[in-house]
């Protein structure tokens, strides 16, 4: 699971200078949140883990180059398809009264389908991104809670 949130950092990495900062999130209700979440130069602000194993994480990431959302959005969901996941939807999102898009994304792993879901919002010239990551199965137990804790970030 952490081999396939770090695919998804390197992808939205390149290109981008890691900062932190100035985003309030709240843990999905029943994870945990880690104390230190600092993950060096990856602009890791939150993270939190259910009981099962599903994490979420939130991450602010200067843009370099400077584009709309919509071509951070594209470049995403194409180099995700490219290692295989498939798109299981993509929609648009709303935190703090600001519109952001989210993609949700399904891929084969040994016995079980991996569920990745990552949301992203344009903060002047940030991206912050929310990820959470587990089992298919797991993940839906916890859909609920991963969507209204994006849904209550604040971006300010």
């Amino acid at each position: 699971m952490i081999k396939h949130l770090a695919l998804a950092a390197a992808l939205l990495a390149s290109g981008c200078k890691m900062t932190g900062g100035g985003v309030r999130p709240a843990a999905p209700k029943g994870f945990a949140a880690e104390v230190d979440p600092d993950d060096g130069d990856q602009g890791v602000v939150y993270r939190a883990l259910s009981p099962d194993g599903v994490a979420f994480r939130v991450r602010v990431v200067d843009q370099e180059p400077k584009a709309k959302l919509t071509f951070w959005r594209d470049s995403v969901k194409q180099q995700l398809l490219e290692q295989g996941y498939k798109l299981k939807s993509s929609t648009s999102v709303k935190a703090s009264g600001k519109t952001g898009y989210q993609l949700d994304f399904l891929a084969p792993l040994q016995d079980a389908d991996f569920r990745f879901v990552v949301a992203m919002f344009e903060r002047g010239d940030e991206i912050v991104l929310v990820e959470a990551a587990g089992d298919q199965k797991t993940f839906q137990k916890v859909q609920k809670q991963v969507k209204d804790a994006i849904a209550s970030l604040k971006l300010n």
